[in-house]
């Protein structure tokens, strides 16, 4: 292979990782929060659609109730995790507006 080709090749990959980087940059800061907002917004709605199911008969809502303790553990989880990510100006004035308010 020739020097030049060398050359070339090595601009290309030096070039290709950092579009890559940006890539994942994206993927870590945006794609991974979307889907974690994503997953909180679905077990809000399960624990919406499970509530109507409840009785009143700690019996017969045993499971209920603990379907909907596991799906609010997640939540937390989840939103622990989205709330260590990099937040813009408008994502943090919207994490103080909601600190010490339960989802």
């Amino acid at each position: 292979m020739s020097f030049a080709m060398m050359a070339n090749f090595l601009a290309w990959f030096i070039t290709w990782q950092d579009e890559h980087a940006a890539i994942a940059t994206i993927v870590n800061d945006r794609v991974t929060t979307i889907h974690e907002l994503f997953m909180i917004a679905r077990n809000l709605g399960q624990i919406g659609s499970e509530l109507p199911r409840l009785i009143g008969n700690a019996d017969r809502d045993h499971e209920s109730i603990q379907r909907i303790a596991e799906w609010r553990r997640e939540i937390d989880a989840q939103w622990s995790d989205y709330a260590k990510t990099r937040l813009t100006a408008e994502e943090q004035v919207l994490g103080v507006l909601s600190v010490g308010k339960r989802v």
